[in-house]
């Protein structure tokens, strides 16, 4: 967190110009976790989360940091994110923690056609 402030020293706010995630089968993003006092993080850039099954922490951008990016890119390729994909983009689900990212300037999905195979265009 201090190696952010210090390089974006020049912006009142720290944000990135471009945040890419990607997406978990349960429609998590960032190891922004279901359950995990990481969702609740208002003035952390980033934090340590662990999950309950895990024996170890992870480190994590907040909610707080990645929505203060212009631009976030979510990426996913594989035909096991098709349901939660739909579930995100189309059923636009508020328990999952992926819905919960905005973007200040732009938000833009990548799918190929496996992830994207319940969704109808």
């Amino acid at each position: 967190e201090l190696e952010i402030k210090s390089s974006l020293s020049h912006e009142k706010r720290p944000s990135f110009d471009l945040i890419l995630l990607g997406i978990g089968e349960d429609g998590h993003t960032a190891s922004l976790f279901p359950n995990t006092d990481i969702l609740r993080e208002k003035e952390k850039l980033i934090s340590l989360v662990q999950k309950k099954e895990e024996d170890f922490e992870r480190l994590s951008f907040t909610y707080h940091l990645i929505n203060k990016a212009k631009n976030v890119l979510f990426l996913a390729l594989e035909e096991n994110k098709a349901r939660i994909i739909k579930k995100i983009l189309i059923d636009k689900d508020e328990k999952l923690q992926a819905q919960h990212i905005k973007a200040k300037d732009k938000l833009d999905v990548i799918l190929n056609k496996k992830a994207a195979k319940f969704i109808v265009y």
